[in-house]
């Protein structure tokens, strides 16, 4: 086989996992769509269900992305494979490779993860505290160590989520148990990250940068748009609602 081909099929390697996950990631949403339903009385059948063309899309992705894994490793060897994900828990990759995960990772657990579940004030910090502090610090020893923690803390927080632990914690101890949850996380990242520094002068400036920061543009945000635009922010919890006793009790 040439060059041309093996390099084709080892992107068509890597290329059918993302699309089974796509494809699962599209019957997973699908699934919490209306299948059978009555409306008004009147009942409608799987087939008429909205969720029928999504769920048909997101099982085929799936199915073919196999189709395409089978053939890629019969070409390239399921050891390529293994190469690359050994790599990829390694941090072994190229540092241009890396950001770009790391840049396309923090923006989807910040949009998907974090928004719609947790304190608008609480997830835009910890964003921002994470995005600044790995690439501000210019340091790639720091950036991996950085940004494995905060990868383990969101995973572990997605099955927190995906188990629906949440809502039984805000229903049976407070009501903002999992605003109170990810400001821990938030205050464990930073922590670690003040360790990681302390011994640099030049770090420490950029820690109490990136931690100013990632604290007032939010502080500064969330009222404009709440108060001033009148905009319903994302998700409103704890810290939002100490903004509304603050904001009802000073300005009446």
């Amino acid at each position: 086989m040439d060059n041309e081909k093996v390099k084709l099929r080892r992107s068509d390697l890597f290329t059918s996992i993302v699309l089974f996950l796509l494809g699962l990631w599209i019957v997973f949403e699908s699934f919490k769509m209306p299948i059978k339903d009555s409306y008004a009385g009147v009942k409608n059948v799987w087939y008429v269900s909205p969720a029928l063309f999504p769920l048909i899309i997101g099982f085929a992705l799936m199915i073919l992305s196999v189709f395409l894994f089978k053939v890629a490793v019969n070409a390239v060897g399921i050891s390529y494979l293994k190469k690359g994900l050994t790599k990829l828990i390694k941090f072994k990759m190229e540092e241009r490779d890396l950001k770009f995960i790391a840049i396309l990772s923090l923006f989807a657990f910040y949009v998907y993860l974090f928004i719609p579940r947790v304190d608008f004030f609480v997830s835009t910090a910890l964003f921002l505290m994470v995005f600044i502090s790995i690439f501000y610090f210019e340091d790639l020893d720091l950036f991996k160590r950085l940004y494995r923690f905060f990868m383990t803390g969101s995973l572990v927080l997605l099955v927190f989520f995906l188990f629906k632990l949440n809502r039984l914690l805000d229903e049976s101890i407070f009501i903002y148990m999992t605003d109170l949850l990810v400001i821990a996380f938030f205050i464990l990242y930073c922590s670690y990250a003040f360790i990681l520094t302390i011994k640099d002068n030049r770090l420490k400036l950029r820690y109490r940068t990136s931690i100013i920061v990632a604290i007032v543009v939010p502080l500064l945000i969330s009222p404009i748009f709440k108060y001033f635009l009148k905009v319903i922010l994302p998700t409103e919890g704890l810290v939002i609602e100490v903004m509304n006793i603050i904001r009802y009790s000073v300005f009446k």
